[in-house]
């Protein structure tokens, strides 16, 4: 009866809802690995805000920032996977090294998930920052190895209760991260920014050495600091973003009263004529476009003189063609390129000086405006440090899961898209005086990833889109390999490109309508065109073959009387357009047509980057020539061809014996001359190919394998 009564006793003092104590283990380790997976987290993401980014920077150097609020949340959400993962394994390496040791599970789960992340953190940084270049190499992995296993080594003995692990699972690896990259930057002689990384690791390495010292409010505080400079420096970013990409109120400008006008030249780059819908092309691609064209000249039959972005901005900004220029390729790449101009040019921007223009160039492609062009204000941002620069983009590469949620972002978009190029050059207009404004929307260009509300308006459904890095770059240079059903889903999506252009596009001619008064010479037309698969060729990087060459061209503005012009010209000489504008002259069509030496000449050089097809023979030097309704493509010494034009400006191949003799012998001795006389003879240099690392942006738009 005594025993019963104290056992009972007992049992009323024990409590009733403890849980066993296995469910208390499982409770503390669930809850630890989610401590450890936010700051994780936490961690990640604030060294791809703050770090890779670069956007303490940007706020110093007062550097814009091309991005969208979408690319914030895909560095969010792509990396809440690889930070449970990295804890995780980090907590199970810590089980097992606790039994081995005979120490504390939680601190040494706690330790190795420190440790994991930094290391990560280590190796990610060190790929995206250029101290391990190109791919991982075995000497990447050692390091992160080293520097995981050494910060395990001294965390395994002051994790502790008054030294929380979550504290310094943010500290340390941003402090790593920041190290590399001021070791990256100083041995590449970047100075300015240097300093400011090493002062964040400094001030970040104090505070891994002062942790333990604080009090609880002040490891809080502490710890919340990084974390909350990357959101506010984001949110910064975000505003900067809005405030170059669109919307606001803007004043018209006064008046410009007696004397030339305000010109705009926009370059709708790699537009093709024959898809745009007031050249007859069956979908409404660009009805926004075709409503402004009602008023405007259109020359239905407008040639291009170069093959590629470079070359062709080149020939229009110098109005000569391309061996006379010198940009037979990409810019600032380097003399093994050959993409140097030529000394001694004219460009448009300094004779149009003389005239009191200030000019400004709103360039969404790199590679349009040459540095030597001399433009008051040049703004060509591009988006590479998104899909380059993120611990989010490694991780991209690596899980074809968050890949397609990049799809769904358009986050990998290495461009500024039409809405911000339209905002961009919206502000970029200067308040006072005559104005030469430049403009370039890539959108058309591939690799294609359409607005979904582009699609919608077409009624298409292309289905699954071409991966933007790796298939789209191999159609672009390998001819023979467009995987069969390829073409329509090619076609569709490039329909998509351009209604999502003609909106924006719109826009911003109807801003400089409302700017200008409608007194503005405005001039819309394209650098070339893109091969969709015909004939199994996707891109622009071969040949001279109309779907190329053929691009539109409009004209609106004071003087401009509206119709269709029938006349074959080309787009080299809007060079002499804009200049006899800027001087007073009035409006005349023959200002466009070929009636000087070049006539309607075109020039693509190959490139030495594109090794494995110069070496096969698809690429060679051509040079083209149109007279009436005959098109020579040569110099003999590639091969010479023939080609027939017919009323819709498509060409057909004509045999020797079908073609004309005499015209063929006398356009194909034109060529010949020329090549000889005039080709740029630092291509012969071109045997050997460019650092790979200076061919960054040239691969992401699919210029070279």
């Amino acid at each position: 009866m005594i025993h019963s009564r104290l056992a009972a006793s007992n049992l009323s003092r024990r409590p009733v809802s403890a849980p066993p104590r296995r469910s208390k283990l499982v409770s503390r380790f669930v809850l630890l690995a989610a401590r450890l997976s936010l700051a994780s987290f936490t961690a990640l993401a604030a060294i791809d805000v703050l770090g890779n980014l670069a956007l303490i920077e940007r706020l110093v150097f007062a550097e814009p920032l091309a991005a969208r609020p979408g690319d914030f949340l895909a560095v969010a959400l792509f990396l809440l996977a690889p930070a449970a993962a990295l804890v995780l394994v980090g907590l199970l390496t810590g089980a097992v090294l606790a039994r081995i040791l005979r120490s504390d599970a939680a601190a040494e789960g706690a330790a190795a998930a420190t440790a994991a992340v930094t290391g990560f953190a280590m190796l990610g940084v060190g790929r995206l920052a250029g101290n391990f270049p190109g791919a991982l190499k075995p000497v990447a992995y050692l390091a992160a190895l080293a520097v995981a296993t050494l910060t395990w080594w001294m965390l395994r003995r002051t994790v502790t209760r008054s030294s929380p692990s979550a504290g310094r699972m943010v500290l340390l690896p941003l402090a790593i991260a920041f190290g590399n990259l001021g070791w990256a930057r100083v041995s590449a002689g970047a100075w300015a920014p240097a300093i400011i990384t090493v002062a964040a690791t400094l001030l970040l390495a104090v505070g891994v050495v002062l942790l333990p010292r604080l009090g609880a409010g002040g490891r809080r505080l502490l710890t919340a600091l990084p974390p909350a400079a990357a959101v506010l420096l984001a949110a910064l970013a975000i505003a900067e973003t809005d405030r170059y990409g669109g919307g606001g109120e803007i004043r018209p400008l006064p008046r410009l009263g007696d004397g030339p006008p305000a010109i705009v030249l926009v370059v709708l780059d790699t537009v093709r004529a024959d898809r745009l819908s007031f050249h007859g092309y069956g979908r409404e691609t660009t009805p926004g476009l075709a409503a402004w064209a009602r008023d405007a000249a259109v020359f239905e039959h407008a040639l291009s003189p170069a093959g590629w972005t470079s070359p062709s901005h080149a020939s229009f900004f110098t109005g000569l063609p391309v061996s006379l220029h010198g940009v037979r390729y990409a810019r600032e790449l380097g003399p093994v390129l050959g993409t140097r101009p030529l000394p001694g040019l004219a460009w448009l921007p300094g004779e149009l000086a003389d005239f009191g223009y200030r000019s400004v160039a709103v360039s969404a492609n790199p590679f349009a405006v040459p540095p030597e062009a001399g433009f008051d204000r040049l703004l060509d941002r591009t988006r590479f440090a998104w899909e380059q620069g993120t611990l989010a983009g490694l991780l991209d590469r690596w899980n074809p899961a968050l890949a397609r949620a990049s799809w769904a972002l358009r986050w990998r978009l290495p461009y500024l898209d039409a809405d911000q190029i339209s905002g961009v050059a919206t502000r970029a207009i200067p308040e006072r005086g005559r104005v030469f404004l430049f403009v370039n929307f890539l959108d058309a260009h591939s690799p294609f990833v359409p607005p979904g509300a582009a699609l919608d308006a077409l009624g298409l459904e292309p289905g699954e889109r071409l991966w933007r890095y790796d298939s789209h770059r191999t159609l672009t240079t390998r001819w023979d390999s467009l995987p069969e059903g390829k073409e329509q889903e090619l076609s569709d999506l490039y329909d998509g490109e351009l209604r999502g252009l003609d909106g924006p596009l719109t826009r911003l001619l109807e801003e400089v309508d409302r700017r200008w008064h409608g007194e503005a010479l405005v001039i819309v037309t394209s650098d070339h065109g893109e091969e969709l698969g015909e004939e199994g060729r996707v891109g622009h990087e071969h040949g001279l073959h109309q779907r190329i060459l053929h691009v539109p061209l409009l004209v609106r503005g004071p003087g401009v009387s509206a119709g269709v012009r029938p006349e074959t010209v080309t787009t080299r000489r809007v060079h002499d357009l804009i200049l006899a504008t800027a001087g007073g002259a009035p409006f005349d069509d023959s200002l466009l047509s070929a009636d000087d030496a070049w006539g309607l000449l075109a020039e693509r050089y190959p490139s030495a980057n594109n090794e494995a097809a110069v070496g096969s023979g698809a690429l060679r030097p051509w040079v083209s020539r149109v007279e009436g309704d005959l098109k020579a493509v040569g110099p003999s010494s590639a091969g010479f061809d023939l080609w027939r034009l017919d009323v819709d400006f498509r060409e057909s191949r004509l045999s020797g014996e079908a073609a004309d003799a005499d015209r063929r012998a006398v356009l194909a001795a034109w060529i010949d001359s020329y090549w000889s006389e005039h080709r740029d003879a630092r291509a012969d240099a071109e045997a050997s190919l460019a650092d790979p690392a200076d061919l960054q942006t040239l691969r992401s738009l699919g210029y070279v394998q």
